[in-house]
């Protein structure tokens, strides 16, 4: 790497496939990244964590279900004990399960709100503290567009969203003041296993 700025260390969640996947490459050819790969899938983040050492960064790979606290705790101690401090915190981890109102199931509620919401509070929770105490890092939740308005058959996918952008900017309020970056992206339709189900027609 010819840049100076030092190389950052970075948690992602959701680092398996689609835009976990792919952003983890960017962040290790574009900045030589040291990335904790966090997903459930073994496999799959073992061929993204070559594809980072390829891509001129380092990774380790951290299987784990990001609605489990103590293991998403666990998988950023492991990344701090690799590669020290976080820097930058990107909370990917998402699923999408359509929900017809003449099918409703609140148990695809639940388990909508546990992935997409409370999995990226518990990365979170996980790394504020210590972002807290020394005035720096960044923290991304990856949001979508869907949390401008309820979409149909999307009601509980729409509804995690905007959970998720409402609590970045009450963290960004209180954050911005300590120096701690926070920054929500909502991404419209990607090509990705998670939208490949879809059979209507994406923008």
């Amino acid at each position: 790497m010819t840049n100076s700025i030092p190389a950052p260390t970075v948690v992602l969640t959701g680092a398996s496939s689609g835009i976990g996947a792919a952003l983890a490459v960017v962040l290790a050819s574009e900045r030589g990244a040291r990335i904790g790969l966090v997903a459930r899938r073994a496999q799959e983040l073992e061929s993204v964590a070559a594809d980072v050492r390829a891509a001129g960064g380092e990774a380790v790979t951290l299987p784990a279900d990001v609605t489990d606290a103590d293991a998403v705790a666990a998988a950023v101690a492991a990344v701090v004990q690799a590669y020290g401090p976080i820097d930058l915190a990107i909370a990917n981890a998402g699923i999408g399960i359509p929900m017809s109102m003449a099918r409703f199931d609140a148990a695809v509620c639940r388990k909508t709100m546990r992935v997409n919401f409370e999995g990226a509070t518990n990365l979170f929770a996980a790394v504020v503290p210590a972002m807290w105490e020394r005035r720096s890092g960044h923290i991304v939740g990856v949001s979508s567009i869907a949390h401008f308005r309820g979409l149909p058959a999307a009601g509980p996918y729409s509804a995690s969203k905007a959970a998720l952008t409402t609590f970045l900017e009450s963290m960004r309020l209180e954050l911005k003041p300590r120096g701690v970056a926070v920054t929500a992206v909502h991404p419209g339709f990607v090509r990705t296993p998670l939208t490949d189900k879809n059979k209507f027609e994406m923008p």
